[in-house]
């Protein structure tokens, strides 16, 4: 990039007129080490800068090859070094300015021997990323005797030579009586701009019979159109989606300071991100919602882990916005169950996207009525509704068939158990809770099932 304007005014004579007893002029070692951002021009020699004038050394080989620089009141020096600096002084007078800029190219470069000799009055702005310290300060500084041109036009406060392209900015002029700036042939101390593209703006000074000109460039960078796309919008909460931007040259994801144009994205919560996109120094944004939800937590419960051949449960699952229930893909929370063998039921329950499953087995047995026949085995179990006590009469009773009877609930489990060993036994289920109940009367390898009601 081509740096803005550059006026120099350089004397081939020594210029000894800024010196005074009282001010201590020597040269200082320099021992810290800071970051200087400069070019210089070409021209070695002292440097005078008129009054009302801006200087802005941006040239490629910088300018302290061997003079001083001398800035008169009201004027500017904006000085940028990439090499460098020689043994040499800047002396700046009361209201006059000098800026030294930094440049990331070449950070904390050594300077060997630079020194400030300033007025009262004087502005000093350091850029660089380390404090100068080779200053002296003088009471006044007698400048040196110079014909200084009567119409010397200068383009002034260019803080910076690039535009976002969009943006707007106001270039003034000093240093004549009537100013014409061109493109536009516009007639004015100042001119306001929104270029379009980089643009080279050309200022005209007259001051009667005579003129000067002056010139800058502005560039245009374009501003990005930031595009932001993810996997999807929404994710389950411990998981992960993908988030990919592009139109701009670099990217910074917020919240999380996430670098890069690809990015992979697993908030705790729903999180709205704002990615922005840079081109250099000109930026935009755009936001994307991620929407987290939660994984459910799918309980299932059944009236009875055991159901007799023929015979249905009911199943209920709580936890979850929508379920299905395999085998037999049924959809609901609440299923009546009616399988034809042993079954183990998986339950998968959905929060939108998100799901999980839980299992439940229910066991089919071949249940028999409450009076079994057979051609060796006959029994009864009596009364039935009960309330206090089951009676099993066995007409024709045989103890070496080691008979057992067993009350079993609804679960399967076995909460009572008697071995008989007569034709009429009785079996209290005073302290059985109301409900259903199942008695299992074994005799050798012969089961036996009937359903009880206790009241």
């Amino acid at each position: 990039m081509k740096k803005l304007l550059t006026i120099l005014v350089i004397l081939a004579f020594k210029l000894n007129g800024y010196s005074q007893s009282a001010c201590n002029q020597s040269t200082l070692a320099v021992s810290n080490v800071f970051t200087v951002n400069a070019t210089r021009p070409t021209t070695g020699g002292n440097l005078f800068i008129c009054p009302g004038v801006t200087v802005y050394d941006t040239s490629a080989t910088g300018f302290f090859g061997v003079g001083n620089a001398y800035l008169s009141p009201n004027s500017k020096f904006i000085y940028k070094s990439v090499v460098a600096w020689s043994n040499t002084k800047i002396y700046v007078k009361s209201t006059s300015t000098l800026v030294i800029k930094g440049n990331t190219q070449l950070p904390n470069l050594s300077v060997s021997g630079f020194t400030l000799v300033t007025e009262p009055g004087a502005t000093i702005i350091n850029q660089t990323t380390v404090a100068i310290t080779n200053t002296i300060s003088c009471g006044s500084l007698t400048p040196p005797t110079v014909n200084c041109p009567s119409c010397f036009v200068s383009i002034n406060n260019v803080s910076s030579n690039t535009l976002c392209a969009g943006n707007s900015t106001t270039l003034s002029a000093s240093g004549a009586n009537s100013y014409t700036w061109s493109p536009g042939s516009i007639q004015s101390p100042t001119l306001a701009i929104t270029p379009a593209a980089t643009t080279i703006y050309t200022v005209t000074g007259n001051c009667g019979n005579t003129s000067s000109s002056a010139t800058t460039a502005i560039t245009v960078v374009n501003t990005p159109t930031v595009n932001v796309s993810l996997s999807s919008s929404t994710v389950c909460i411990g998981q992960s989606v993908s988030g990919n931007a592009t139109g701009a040259s670099t990217y910074t994801w917020m919240p999380g300071n996430l670098v890069g144009a690809n990015q992979t994205l697993n908030p705790a919560a729903t999180t709205v991100y704002t990615i922005t996109g840079s081109n250099g120094s000109c930026n935009s944004n755009s936001s994307k919602t991620l929407t987290v939800i939660n994984t459910p937590t799918v309980n299932v419960s059944l009236s009875s882990s055991t159901v007799c051949t023929g015979q249905s449960v009911s199943g209920n699952a709580t936890g979850a916005s929508t379920y299905t229930w395999m085998p037999g893909n049924l959809v609901g929370a609440n299923q009546t169950l009616n399988p034809a063998a042993t079954t183990v039921y998986t339950i998968t329950g959905s929060n939108g996207s998100c799901s999980s499953n839980s299992s439940k087995t229910l066991t089919v047995i071949m249940c028999t009525s409450i009076l079994e026949n057979s051609k060796d085995f006959n029994f009864k179990i009596s009364p039935n509704p009960c309330s206090d006590y089951l009676e099993i009469s066995i007409p024709v009773f045989n103890a070496e068939k080691k008979t057992v009877i067993e009350i079993l609930n609804t679960l399967g489990q076995v909460i009572q158990s008697q071995t008989i060993t007569d034709s009429v036994t009785q079996i209290d289920v005073k302290n059985l809770p109301k409900g259903i109940y199942f008695a299992r009367l074994t005799s050798n390898n012969t089961l036996y099932i009937g359903r009880v009601i206790k009241e």
